[in-house]
């Protein structure tokens, strides 16, 4: 298979991992079993693991459940799911959001569709610059902030964090898209000041 053919083939089973994962996010389940069960479907789908599951609560960002690990979801919880999955050393790394607090429907709503809208349109021969840029265009007059200091990346096969970097506001970088590329565009969007700090405390 051809590189974009192989990427083509993981996305489809990130994908289905991830709509087949959904349903386990429920209030009073176990944040280990959860990932858990990720697990073994993504060993059924016939791929690996790119990096251990990440099950971030309302304001934790790459979190993976210890084994001694007793959270629950509880029923004002905002959780955010990051699967990354790998066949052959071709990565697919992609999140989705469950929210049970209605407080934060928007901030969600918000969320999917400010990446939408940076993703548009994207093809061969533009600045990478360009995603960010459309960051900040739409993040100018919103309430909100996006995390500043945390950034995507370019994927490569046996590479999960490669050359390019795809920052979430406007730089001077002159990298290109070119055909081929493949990259994971993360946006981490808050009501808090857009910082991410670095922490060794368990939940």
């Amino acid at each position: 298979m051809s590189d974009k053919e192989m990427y083509l083939k993981v996305g489809k089973i990130h994908k289905e991992i991830s709509e087949q994962a959904k349903p386990l996010i429920k209030v009073g389940e176990s944040l280990l079993e959860i990932t858990r069960k990720i697990e073994t479907m993504v060993k059924k789908a016939g791929a690996s693991l790119a990096f251990p599951v990440n099950l971030q609560l309302n304001n934790l960002v790459h979190y993976s459940p210890l084994p001694n690990d007793e959270t629950v979801i509880g029923p004002k919880d905002l959780v955010k799911v990051d699967i990354g999955i790998q066949i052959g050393g071709y990565i697919a790394d992609g999140a989705f959001t469950i929210n049970f607090d209605p407080a934060y429907d928007d901030m969600v709503s918000f969320t999917e569709e400010t990446l939408k809208n940076a993703l548009k349109d994207l093809k061969p021969g533009m600045k990478i610059s360009e995603i960010g840029r459309r960051l900040d265009e739409s993040m100018k007059d919103s309430k909100y902030k996006i995390i500043r200091n945390l950034s995507g990346h370019q994927l490569q096969p046996w590479d999960l964090h490669s050359i390019k970097s795809v920052a979430v506001f406007e730089t001077r970088n002159e990298d290109i898209l070119e055909e081929g590329d493949a990259l994971a565009v993360e946006i981490f969007i808050t009501d808090g000041d857009g910082w991410i700090n670095s922490s060794n405390k368990a939940l």
